[in-house]
C-alpha cells in the first residue's frame, strides 16, 4: 500500500512509505547471491544441505576395470564442495589446471564471482577473464568449466538456485530488521503528521522535511516525535499509520519465502526446518539424494570432470551411491516388497516396474518374466542340492566345485561368439550342469554369463 501527500478541506497531511518497504526495494544487504548466502541463514543453510551432500557422497576413479586414486594433490572432496556451491550461488563453476608442457600438474578453483565468460565467434571457442587485480585471461583448454542450464545462453552463464530465489531471500532478510528495529525503539510503528489549516507553507515543508529525514530508513523507521497540541488545536497532531506487527501476516510472508527457497534448491522443507518425525525425515532425505542431489551431480559434475579433465587422461569419475546406507536400505526394502509381490502371484516384470527396480544391462521388463523363469530354476535345482554330499561332506569338494563353477564362467566368456562347446564338469551336480548349460544357451553378452554364474553363487553360497 503507498502513502503519498495530499490536501484535504481543513488539513493537510503528510504521508511516508513505510521504511521496511522501502527498504526492499533499496536492498542494501541481500541485493545479490553474495550477499543473500552471507546474511540469509535460510540460503547459508540450503548451500550447506547440498553441497555437504555431493562432497561426502563415494566415488570411483576407475582406469579401465581397476580402481584407482585421484591422480593430483589438490584434495577432490573440497574441490566438489566449493563446485556445488559455486553451481548454486553463481550458475557457474570454474578449475584452472595447472600443467607444465607435459601434464596437468594440479587443480586450482577460481571464484566464479570473479570470472566472465566470452564467445569467440570467429574461433568458436571461450575464454575466461578473472576479473581481480593482476587477473589473467585463460583458453578453454586450460579451465574445467561447470555451468547450470541458462534457457537464455547455452554458453556463457548459468541459472542458479540462488538466482531464482533471489526475491524470497530479500524477503526474508527485511523481516528479520523489520521485526528486529519495531523492538528496538520500542515498538512503536511509522506515524502520520497533521498541521493545522493556514500553517505557513513554508513552515509545513519545514515539517514535513523534518519528518521525513526522521522515519526514512529501517533504522529511523521506528522514532517517536514529541508534539503538542492536534487537528484541533494549535499544533502539531501525530497519528498511528502502519498496521499493528501482528496484522502484517508476516508468518505466512516468511512461510511462503520458505517454501519457494525449498522449491528452488530442491530440498524438502522438512531438512530446512527439523519439522518432521522419524519416518516422514527418512523418506525425504530419501528423496532428497534420489530426486536433487544424485541427478544434479551425475548430469553437470561427473560428465564435465571426465570430458575436460579426466578422459583425456584414460581415466573416469563415477559416484557409487550404492555403497551409501541410504541406498542400501532402500534396496533391501524393494527386494522385500519384490519378494512379496511375486510370492503373492504377481508377475515379476510387473512387480519390478511397480517398484521401479533397475534391471541388468540387455534385460528390459517385457522379458523379465522369462529371465525370472530361468533364475527360478537355477535356485530351485541350486537348493534341490544344498544337503547333497558333494557339498556337504568334508572331503574338500565344496571348495573344488567353487573352481570348478569359476573355471566354467572363465570357458563361457572366453568362447563367447564362437562355435559351442561343452564344458566337461567333475564336481557340479548333473542337475545344476543342466540349468547351467540351459541358461548359457540364450546368453549373449558377457554381462548374460557373469549374470548367470553370480546367481548360482548367490543361491549356493559358495565361497
Amino acid at each position: 500500500m503507498q502513502y503519498t501527500s495530499f490536501t484535504v478541506p481543513k488539513t493537510k497531511s503528510t504521508i511516508t512509505v513505510p521504511a521496511w518497504v522501502a527498504a526492499l526495494e533499496r536492498s542494501n544487504g541481500a541485493v545479490d547471491e553474495q550477499g543473500a548466502y552471507n546474511s540469509v541463514p535460510l540460503i547459508f543453510r540450503a548451500v550447506l544441505l547440498r553441497s555437504n551432500a555431493v562432497a561426502g557422497a563415494p566415488y570411483r576413479i576407475m582406469k579401465g576395470e581397476s580402481e584407482t586414486d585421484w591422480p593430483f594433490e589438490t584434495n577432490l572432496r573440497q574441490l566438489i564442495w566449493k563446485t556445488e556451491a559455486a553451481l548454486l550461488l553463481s550458475g557457474s563453476a570454474f578449475w584452472l589446471k595447472r600443467a607444465n608442457s607435459m601434464r596437468v600438474r594440479d587443480l586450482q578453483w577460481l571464484n566464479p564471482f570473479h570470472m566472465t565468460v566470452q564467445y569467440d565467434k570467429s574461433t568458436g571457442q571461450l575464454t575466461f577473464k578473472q576479473d581481480l587485480e593482476g587477473g589473467k585471461t585463460y583458453t578453454q583448454d586450460q579451465i574445467v568449466y561447470f555451468h547450470e542450464f541458462n534457457p537464455t545462453d547455452d554458453l556463457t552463464s548459468g541459472t542458479s538456485s540462488t538466482e531464482v530465489s533471489l526475491g524470497n531471500a530479500k524477503l526474508m532478510r527485511y523481516i528479520t530488521d523489520f521485526a528486529g528495529e519495531f523492538f528496538r525503539n520500542g515498538a512503536m510503528p511509522t506515524t502520520i503528521v497533521h498541521v493545522p489549516t493556514g500553517t505557513p507553507e513554508s513552515e509545513t515543508k519545514r515539517v514535513e522535511k523534518f519528518f521525513n529525514r526522521m522515519v526514512t530508513g529501517v533504522k529511523n523507521a521506528f522514532r517517536v516525535i514529541a508534539v503538542q497540541g492536534g487537528r484541533t488545536g494549535e499544533g502539531i497532531d501525530v497519528q498511528t499509520v502502519t498496521h499493528p506487527i501482528k496484522d502484517l501476516a508476516m508468518p505466512d510472508l516468511q512461510d511462503q519465502a520458505l517454501k519457494n527457497i525449498a522449491w528452488a534448491f530442491g530440498i524438502p522443507e522438512t531438512m530446512l526446518t527439523d519439522a518432521a518425525n522419524y519416518a516422514t525425515a527418512k523418506e525425504h532425505r530419501l528423496s532428497f539424494w534420489q530426486d536433487t542431489v544424485r541427478p544434479h551431480a551425475d548430469v553437470w559434475l561427473a560428465p564435465t570432470i571426465n570430458e575436460q579433465l579426466l578422459a583425456k587422461m584414460g581415466l573416469n569419475f563415477e559416484f557409487a551411491y550404492d555403497e551409501m546406507d541410504i541406498f542400501q536400505e532402500d534396496e533391501s526394502d524393494r527386494s522385500d516388497s519384490f519378494k512379496n509381490y511375486v510370492d503373492a502371484g504377481m508377475s515379476p516384470a510387473i512387480a519390478a516396474e511397480i517398484l521401479g527396480i533397475e534391471l541388468p544391462k540387455g534385460v528390459d521388463y517385457a522379458a523379465l518374466d522369462d529371465y525370472a523363469r530361468e533364475t527360478l530354476t537355477l535356485r530351485a535345482q541350486a537348493n534341490a542340492n544344498r544337503n547333497n554330499d558333494i557339498i556337504n561332506n568334508n572331503d574338500g569338494s565344496n571348495g573344488k566345485m567353487a573352481d570348478e563353477l569359476r573355471a566354467w564362467r572363465k570357458f563361457a566368456l572366453n568362447r563367447l561368439g564362437k562355435e559351442s562347446r561343452e564344458f566337461e564338469c567333475k564336481y557340479i551336480p548333473k542337475s545344476l550342469q543342466g540349468a547351467i548349460q540351459g541358461a548359457l544357451e540364450k546368453a549373449h553378452t558377457e554381462d548374460d554369463i557373469n549374470r548367470i554364474f553370480e546367481d548360482v553363487k548367490r543361491w549356493e553360497r559358495y565361497p
